[in-house]
């Protein structure tokens, strides 16, 4: 008998996608599947579709729609929640405004083995409809060299795991709220053994208008330090770090001081810089200097940064 897969979805507020996002998953070619939506405490009429979604789909042995609620808790929570109630022997999470092709799972078991944890392959955006495919993915390709431990290897979709490396590893970082899918996915492409399939086998949804990292917060701030801080301890401590990964980190960990700054956080800056001094003190001596400017000061040298990044 093939192993159980279970399929993880957080939910809040997605009355308009969430049906095909289920439908999504029951149109799997693999079986058998357990299906598990989490509703983060949803204002709308999400419970609703999802339990007539549920009433008509579930009506075979090898697949279950499993529905739990929670008080709005985010949507990481509600991942770790789906998989403490999880039966399968493989996770996959998907987020509810996503889609899976119908050969994601099968294709994605078959290429495991007794060396692979994690097997990952690409998702194409489009936009309102997914007649409307766009010229754009996630999920990089391997290159070989360092670049791989920066650049985000797979969007929440695109990867299936086994669940013993994630009872070995963790799940999600509940205490974030900017850079967690980023966290999430370098921390398995360090420590677990990756195997990247090349097609594409799920639909990543573009939407437009706000999006999370805009009106940057400090909480969102720290956020993205707490996950620098911690995948540059993790490369570190792998043994993977060489001057292309110092030249990454110590970018972006300038952008948080940067944006520290702007915001006023002075102890927050000055735990950033103390990072950098880590990276690179020659370049960090430099910055010093910023450490008691004022917020104009600061959202003046982030402009001239933010510039020099984009040219």
């Amino acid at each position: 008998m093939k192993p159980l897969v279970s399929i993880i979805i957080p939910n809040y507020n997605r009355a308009l996608f969430i049906a095909d996002c289920i439908q999504s998953v029951y149109e799997q070619s693999y079986r058998p599947i357990e299906l598990i939506v989490v509703d983060d405490g949803s204002t709308d009429n999400s419970i609703q579709i999802i339990t007539d979604c549920q009433t008509k789909l579930n009506n075979s042995t090898d697949f279950k729609l499993v529905i739990l609620q929670q008080k709005n808790s985010g949507a990481n929570r509600a991942r770790n929640y789906g998989f403490e109630q999880s039966k399968g022997r493989y996770i996959q999470w998907l987020d509810s405004d996503d889609l899976l092709l119908p050969h994601k799972i099968s294709s994605q078991i078959s290429a495991f083995s007794e060396t692979i944890d994690v097997v990952y392959s690409q998702a194409q955006f489009f936009s309102e409809f997914p007649e409307n495919l766009l010229d754009k993915y996630w999920g990089s390709i391997p290159k070989g060299n360092s670049s791989d431990y920066f650049e985000f290897p797979w969007q929440t979709m695109c990867a299936l795991y086994k669940k013993t490396i994630l009872d070995q590893f963790g799940v999600w970082q509940e205490d974030l709220s900017l850079s967690d899918d980023w966290e999430f996915a370098m921390r398995y492409k360090i420590k677990s053994r990756v195997e990247f399939l090349d097609e594409i086998s799920s639909l990543y949804r573009d939407h437009k208008g706000a999006r999370v990292g805009n009106n940057l917060s400090i909480q969102k701030i720290n956020s993205l330090t707490s996950v620098l801080m911690t995948t540059y301890a993790l490369s570190k401590e792998n043994n993977l770090i060489d001057n292309y990964l110092k030249k990454r980190y110590f970018s972006r960990l300038t952008y948080c001081f940067m944006q520290s700054g702007a915001l006023g956080c002075y102890d927050d800056k000055i735990k950033v810089w103390r990072k950098l001094v880590e990276i690179n003190r020659l370049k960090a001596i430099l910055l010093m200097p910023l450490i008691f400017a004022g917020k104009s000061v600061f959202k003046f040298f982030l402009k001239v940064f933010k510039k020099i990044a984009e040219g």
